[in-house]
């Protein structure tokens, strides 16, 4: 009897395990022709939180004696550590547009002034440089020892670098420091929301640039206020700081009123580990251009300092006193070495 039984429990579940492969077989081809089995439920996902602005230091070493570095098709140069931070700059930038409206709103609504408004503005004032190029290349081929003896004591009238007008301002907008520089129109809730907490606890992050517009925008430009914003908060500050300081003095020494300006830069350089920055550029004044070499420190900002000069003046000196105090400031915020050629003023030029 218990044989009997036995075969029976055992037929039953061959047949019961058949119904069960079956059902599995029939389901998996079920979903490749379309019908898809019942789907299990899934948890819940949340939605991504925004984090907050943290933009991380540069990396140094305690015992470091020298850092490698990265030169542009423009001799811009800056370190790797740099570029990196660059990158996390612009992904937050990416990130805030996405999940913040009022940000993307802002974005959305100067790129149309600035198409409408500005770009025709620079688009004129890129063609007047183009004519002082001419003019500049020119001089050096009738006269080549007049810029030898401008080189001797480390001054590179900005032509020298060669970079390009950047036009297409209206597709970066959202990087802080691009509509801080080049947008007419502060709105404070722009700023705050990228910045944060942060936002108030810099007084120049607070404040628009009164001479926005009169920085012509080139690639150099643009490759600069990108790296600003791969800074920390309390630099770029200082950054916005410095750079009012630095206008006000060029319209200072040429006489004028900062506002009647037209800047181009053509080179910049991260000293040291965001210690400070050179700029050099062309300046241009009632249709005449002038040559110009700064210096922005990042960490006193009101002790950055620029020289300007006609780039057809023969030297004196008044002017190599004046170069030389620039050229000191600028080598003390170099502060350690770096791997490879020398950098700025006095990185070798390409003829």
């Amino acid at each position: 009897m218990k044989i009997n039984e036995l075969k029976r429990f055992f037929k039953m579940s061959v047949f019961l395990g058949g119904l069960v492969f079956s059902s599995t077989f029939h389901s998996n081809v079920s979903a490749q022709r379309g019908r898809p089995p019942v789907a299990r439920p899934q948890p819940q996902q949340q939605r991504p939180t925004f984090k907050p602005y943290t933009n991380p230091k540069p990396t140094i070493q305690q015992h470091a004696v020298q850092v490698h570095e990265h030169v542009d098709a423009h001799q811009n140069r800056v370190t790797d550590d740099h570029l990196q931070r660059v990158q996390l700059a612009k992904e937050r930038t990416a990130r805030v547009t996405r999940e913040q409206p009022h940000y993307r709103e802002v974005i959305q609504a100067r790129s149309v002034v600035y198409r409408r408004d500005a770009r025709p503005i620079f688009e004129h004032r890129v063609e007047i440089f183009k004519n002082y190029r001419s003019d500049f290349e020119r001089i050096r081929r009738a006269d080549p020892r007049h810029l030898n003896r401008w080189r001797e004591v480390h001054f590179y009238p900005g032509f020298e670098y060669g970079t390009q007008a950047w036009l297409d301002v209206d597709t970066d907008l959202g990087d802080p420091n691009v509509q801080w520089c080049l947008d007419t129109t502060f709105d404070a809730g722009f700023y705050q929301t990228y910045y944060e907490s942060e936002f108030t606890k810099h007084k120049y992050l607070q404040q628009a640039f009164p001479y926005a517009g009169t920085w012509t925008p080139t690639e150099s430009l643009h490759q600069l206020l990108n790296g600003v914003s791969g800074m920390t908060p309390d630099k770029q500050s200082h950054f916005h700081r410095g750079l009012i300081l630095m206008t006000e003095v060029l319209a200072q020494k040429l006489g004028t009123q900062a506002n009647q300006l037209a800047v181009e830069l053509d080179h910049y350089e991260v000293l040291n580990l965001d210690d400070g920055l050179t700029l050099v550029g062309v300046v241009s004044l009632n249709n005449q251009p002038f040559s110009f070499q700064g210096v922005i420190n990042l960490d006193h900002p009101h002790s950055s300092d620029v020289f300007v000069t006609s780039f057809d003046t023969d030297l004196n000196n008044d002017q190599i006193g004046a170069l030389n105090r620039v050229n000191a400031t600028i080598d003390s915020l170099r502060g350690i070495s770096v791997e490879g050629e020398p950098i700025g003023p006095d990185a070798p030029i390409n003829n």
